[in-house]
């Protein structure tokens, strides 16, 4: 969820742009098309991510959102196959469903009470925002619960 306000989204920024340079020390970098910003906030600014740019007639939609979405609603980016969805990497299917069962199990150790819901039968429901083409919903999400 994109937050409302220029300053909640500057809080944003600047928190995703504290972690990176703590944690990876990055200060600066280049986008997918080669240009170079001197901070993550000069990045999201030219992107549109702040309403200050925007006018009030205009729908305030960040342009990377709808860059992303015109790229993943094309078939010809991106087929809506297994191997498509996972950028040619089909083959990591079944290793990355499994890596996430371990997460999910050792969640359900560590809360009793979900555990003995799923393994009782009991009607357990789940939610996977993707919005791919149901591989993590079929895969490992439905043997767990509705």
């Amino acid at each position: 969820m994109i937050p409302e306000s220029d300053q909640d989204r500057l809080d944003l920024v600047h928190r995703i742009q504290n972690h990176l340079t703590k944690k990876f020390q990055v200060y600066s970098g280049k986008d997918s098309n080669g240009r170079e910003y001197d901070t993550i906030e000069e990045m999201w600014r030219s992107e549109g991510f702040f309403n200050d740019n925007v006018d009030d007639d205009e729908e305030k939609v960040p342009q990377w959102y709808n860059k992303s979405h015109s790229y993943w609603e094309t078939e010809e980016n991106v087929q809506a196959t297994i191997d498509g969805m996972l950028g040619g990497f089909a083959v990591l299917s079944d290793r990355d469903l499994a890596a996430s069962r371990k997460f999910i199990n050792e969640v359900m150790d560590r809360i009793p009470i979900l555990k003995e819901r799923i393994e009782s039968g009991d009607s357990t429901r789940s939610c996977e925002c993707g919005a791919g083409i149901g591989r993590l919903t079929k895969g490992l999400m439905l043997p767990v619960g509705e």
